[in-house]
């Protein structure tokens, strides 16, 4: 899959808290210029310059945080896309090439981890993909889902949160 696109998180940070409200987990959300910025000035470790989600998790407090950069370039996109396609899954990226689609997977992938932390890389994919099918106002990974059904009325609906 080709892609051609940037993705401002800043502009999807409504969305972003809606799916994790509505994921049941306990979590923030930080927008950073760089993730390995941010790791490196809390001294946890991260290698990749080129990191497009990460799951901490206060020792202190218990809270977890998914980290987004600031942009995700189309560069950090193939990347992503590329490792889930070596992983098997060839057909469901597809929907990935809907900027709005490819941020709500980073999102419920990072949510995946945070809810099991033995989970793997293609595990969390694996889920990611089908929690997306169930988000209703998606219409790339769902397309007769209705534009009127909004996902804050949803999460609310959920309140108390649901293990999955």
């Amino acid at each position: 899959m080709a892609t051609n696109m940037d993705i401002d998180t800043r502009a999807r940070i409504d969305d972003i808290r809606s799916i994790i409200a509505w994921s049941g987990l306990e979590s923030d959300v930080e927008i950073v210029p760089s993730i390995q910025a941010w790791c490196a000035q809390r001294e946890v470790p991260e290698e990749s310059p080129f990191r497009t989600g990460r799951i901490v998790r206060n020792a202190a407090t218990g809270r977890y945080v998914i980290l987004l950069p600031e942009r995700i370039t189309s560069d950090m996109v193939s990347s992503v896309v590329t490792a889930m396609e070596l992983r098997g899954f060839e057909r469901e990226v597809a929907v990935l090439s809907d900027p709005n689609t490819f941020a709500r997977h980073l999102v419920l992938h990072e949510i995946a981890h945070g809810l099991d932390h033995t989970r793997t890389e293609q595990e969390c994919d694996e889920w990611a993909f089908q929690q997306l099918r169930q988000l209703p106002s998606n219409r790339a990974a769902h397309p007769d889902a209705r534009e009127a059904s909004h996902l804050l009325s949803l999460s609310q609906s959920r309140a108390g949160g649901r293990e999955r």
